[in-house]
């Protein structure tokens, strides 16, 4: 009865390991529970850093950090993902959410711009003139705007001197749900430059 035990617990201790699984390319959709969602390539890391957009009297300042084995209660499983936070100047209109960036009561899930997974990878142009261009997606919240959800597609670049920026692309609305439809940021592409 002893050894019956054992077995028991040895298979159930190694049915709970969780699978690593890469980023990218996703060979699944995110649909196996348990599993950890691995940057194994590091790709997430050109994201993060502190990044701004200026115009005139207008500004955009976005700060990326990269968090690694977060948990998705929804999806039940890992992910490493980028996270993070903003200020949006666009004359009388400010909306800053820097000071949840390092804040510890935030869950990862829970900050304004959320859910980072690597979306595309892609090595050279339509010239076959080698870049590198690698996306995100990220669930982008205006703290002002609690009932309208956009999507933002960030892309990260290198310039003719090896200067990194970053394309942010927002689209407005996602979903509204009762209430202003003005969401208060350009729906727009900002380039961004990285200024830490």
């Amino acid at each position: 009865m002893k050894n019956l035990y054992k077995i028991v617990f040895l298979l159930s201790f190694v049915s709970c390991k969780s699978q690593i699984i890469p980023l990218y390319p996703l060979s699944d959709s995110y649909s196996t529970s348990g599993a950890y969602y691995n940057d194994d390539q590091l790709d997430l890391n050109k994201f993060v850093g502190t990044w701004r957009f200026e115009n005139g009297s207008n500004s955009f300042t976005v700060v990326l950090q990269k968090k690694t084995h977060s948990f998705n209660t929804i999806r039940n499983c890992y992910f490493d993902m980028i996270i993070g936070e903003y200020e949006y100047i666009d004359g009388a209109t400010t909306i800053s959410t820097l000071s949840n960036i390092n804040n510890v009561n935030i869950g990862d899930f829970d900050h304004n711009i959320k859910n980072g997974y690597l979306l595309f990878k892609q090595r050279s142009d339509l010239d076959f003139n080698i870049i590198e261009n690698i996306g995100v997606r990220v669930k982008f919240v205006n703290p002002l705007r609690p009932n309208i959800s956009a999507y933002v597609r960030i892309t990260y670049h290198t310039d003719a001197n090896n200067n990194p920026f970053i394309k942010f692309r927002i689209s407005i609305p996602m979903q509204i749900i009762d209430g202003p439809l003005d969401f208060m940021i350009s729906d727009e592409e900002f380039v961004m430059m990285k200024v830490n």
